[in-house]
């Protein structure tokens, strides 16, 4: 009874490899007992076990740049938090400065009614200004945690 092999392409494609790597006593090799078929298969699991470890090698390589996006946009709304505090403290500086001008009014001449409740007046909305950049930058802090 005949054996007949056919091949298909991929198999046609590493035929000389199967004939490089026949043994010289024929199909079998009895040292080792291997035949064609594991011979030019080896090749491949080489060559598959390679490319696994250059696809290992490149993951490594890209896993610190796998969370850029996510990082620069928490850099940006911490930045924009920054910036909206800012706003708030800053105004809360100007009254503090029309507060302390108006000390040091009342210090250089008579104290007056007028100027007493003028100082009270813009230390409190500095006081106002500081309580809302306060409160915005907990408010902001508290939505940060709750998305991380």
């Amino acid at each position: 009874m005949a054996v007949q092999v056919v091949l298909g392409k991929a198999e046609a494609e590493h035929l000389p490899l199967l004939s490089e790597k026949l043994p010289p006593n024929g199909w079998r090799n009895e040292a080792t007992n291997d035949t064609p078929e594991l011979a030019w298969r080896m090749p491949h699991q080489v060559s598959s076990h390679k490319l696994q470890q250059q696809l290992q090698a490149a993951q490594n390589r890209l896993n610190p740049f796998k969370n850029v996006r996510l990082e620069y946009e928490q850099r940006r709304a911490a930045q924009r938090l920054v910036a909206e505090v800012e706003e708030k403290v800053v105004l809360a500086e100007v009254d503090v400065d029309r507060a302390e001008e108006m000390i040091s009014l009342m210090n250089s001449g008579p104290p007056t009614k007028d100027g007493l409740t003028q100082t009270q007046t813009a230390l409190a909305a500095a006081e106002a200004h500081l309580a809302k950049a306060l409160q915005l930058y907990e408010a902001k802090k508290e939505i940060g945690r709750a998305h991380v």
